[in-house]
């Protein structure tokens, strides 16, 4: 497998998430102004004016759905998730490539400390930890919401 192959599987994997990221956004930019409660306004609103004042690209048709439906905030942090899961892959996979054992790359001393005992050894300070430990820790809080968005509803 050459370096550009494992390049561009990076490229697509990090395009779908900016494609799911950016389709979300598409299905969140509808304004629910109007549905009040559940059951809408009796007052002569124009939601279309008002929702193009507020920066929205229209207006929901259907109140009782504007009001209790979740779906927007599901997707977006099922996307997160993915993407945290990405970035997290593609930040370990540069610090194997900088182990002794593979030596493909050799990461500044910026992203580097050495060891108190051998000071010739670089320890890399990368955002992998970060990235492994926040998908993770963020993971349970995504199922959680999902199942308590689904289980809640009878």
């Amino acid at each position: 497998v050459t370096l550009a192959h494992h390049l561009c599987a990076w490229a697509w994997m990090f395009s779908r998430d900016f494609t799911r990221l950016q389709d979300a956004g598409k299905r969140a930019d509808f304004s629910p102004i109007g549905s009040c409660a559940l059951a809408g306004s009796g007052l002569p609103l124009n939601r279309e004016y008002e929702a193009e004042l507020l920066g929205f690209g229209g207006v929901t048709d259907n109140s009782l759905d504007s009001v209790s439906d979740r779906d927007y905030y599901l997707e977006v942090s099922s996307d997160l998730s993915i993407l945290q899961m990405h970035l997290s892959r593609a930040c370990e996979e540069i610090v194997y490539w900088a182990t002794t054992e593979f030596n493909f790359v050799d990461l500044s001393e910026k992203w580097s400390t050495g060891s108190s005992i051998m000071p010739q050894k670089k320890i890399f300070r990368s955002s992998t930890p970060y990235f492994r430990k926040e998908h993770w820790r963020k993971f349970p809080n995504f199922r959680r919401s999902v199942s308590k968005d689904f289980t809640n509803f009878q």
